[in-house]
């Protein structure tokens, strides 16, 4: 399938607004650092908070762009990703790595691969000129433990602290190197009160990545977590 880019409209803004819709969901999600970002269904939503827990995103940007093209049989037609994730760069000072989304159901990529292809495509062919990458990511990608921890941990993010229960559980966690949040809480508090006023401390430490954790994995009390020790650069 041979496609000839005509033109790459873009908007830090995103170059439409999400209209009001009765039949799907949409809102806006709040980030971390103040962002309100766009979706326009529950699997787009998803994708964000995922996007939004990664603290290697700066930015997230709603429908970025708008690609026309023109395909070999003269028909022009326009394409317009859903995402743009721009990276802050790694530890090492390498450059931001920025990746393009589209967001769709398995079932809908199934039904309209044919109409789907060629913007799939034309979004490739943007990405490879400016060094991106291009990812259709549907909910097998999306819907899975990772995601039900994030949306478990993020609010923990800005949990108030004074300190010193998260001073006093790593200090005991780095003696342990292993251990588990149950296990974690009972050794550093022998008394039960202070032992559940410790949790959401615990909690905001495995968030921000202070207390490691496979994400991959259903969180619960009985997880595995261990000491992260602390980076010239941080996390």
């Amino acid at each position: 399938m041979k496609i000839t880019i005509i033109d790459v409209t873009e908007s830090d803004l995103g170059v439409r607004q999400v209209p009001m819709n009765y039949r799907s969901v949409t809102g806006r999600v709040q980030t971390l650092d103040g962002q309100t970002v766009s979706f326009e269904s529950t699997l787009e939503r998803d994708l964000v908070l995922l996007m939004d827990f990664d603290p290697r995103i700066a930015r997230i940007t709603h429908q970025p762009m708008k690609i026309r093209y023109r395909l070999e049989s003269g028909e022009e037609r326009s394409y317009t990703p859903d995402y743009l994730a721009t990276s802050r760069g790694s530890q090492l000072r390498k450059p931001a790595r920025t990746l393009l989304f589209e967001v769709k159901y398995l079932d809908e990529l199934r039904d309209r691969w044919s109409d789907l292809e060629a913007g799939f495509r034309a979004a490739r062919m943007v990405c490879a000129q400016r060094r991106w990458g291009f990812q259709v990511v549907d909910e097998r990608y999306i819907r899975n433990d990772y995601l039900k921890n994030v949306t478990f941990l993020r609010d923990y993010r800005s949990y108030p602290s004074d300190g010193k229960s998260a001073l006093m559980l790593l200090q005991t966690l780095q003696e342990l190197q292993v251990s588990t949040p149950s296990e974690l809480l009972a050794a550093t508090f022998m008394d039960l009160t202070n032992r559940m006023q410790a949790v959401g401390a615990m909690w905001r430490m495995v968030a921000n990545g202070s207390i490691g954790a496979n994400l991959r994995q259903r969180l619960t009390m009985k997880s595995e977590i261990w000491y992260e020790e602390p980076t010239l650069y941080g996390k």
